[in-house]
């Protein structure tokens, strides 16, 4: 198999995993939007509910957006084409954008956050730390074709 080739199959991979990534992080966000209406009013009252409030939404968020920009940095240059110098550098910020993500979305939810009596919060908290399994998978992807894009540039 030809480094191209290899790279090809890694853009095709992360592609696949990065929209399932965006599908988790959607269904996570959506069953935590259910109960953001009773949190509101507790953050009306509550420095510790706002609080939680905020770093809820900003991990989702973090979330989505990393594996978005994952999906664009694997099926982008496949559309626009640009230098294997070009992807390695994408392929960096891609693999710092998901770390930081990963990480952002581990120090708040942990192993899931569950709240008593909550079924949809508790399953957006259960997706949120799926997610954060698919993350590892596009991290390892990514850094394999680190690997092979720094190959092609070395070779020139």
């Amino acid at each position: 198999m030809s480094l191209a080739t290899a790279s090809t199959a890694f853009d095709t991979l992360q592609t696949g995993l990065s929209s399932y990534a965006i599908y988790l992080s959607y269904i996570a966000i959506k069953n935590i939007r259910t109960w953001e209406g009773p949190t509101k009013t507790a953050a009306r009252h509550s420095d510790a509910a706002n609080t939680q409030l905020l770093k809820s939404r900003t991990t989702l968020a973090s979330g989505a957006v990393s594996t978005a920009f994952s999906l664009l940095s694997a099926a982008g240059p496949n559309v626009l084409p640009v230098s294997d110098r070009a992807r390695v550098i994408l392929t960096i910020v891609n693999i710092m954008a998901l770390t930081g993500a990963r990480t952002h979305i581990a120090n708040f939810w942990g192993l899931g956050n569950k709240v008593p009596g909550a079924g949809a919060y508790n399953e957006g908290a259960k997706t949120t730390v799926k997610l954060r399994l698919w993350m590892r998978y596009l991290i390892a992807v990514a850094v394999l074709e680190l690997g092979v894009r720094g190959v092609m540039v070395a070779r020139g």
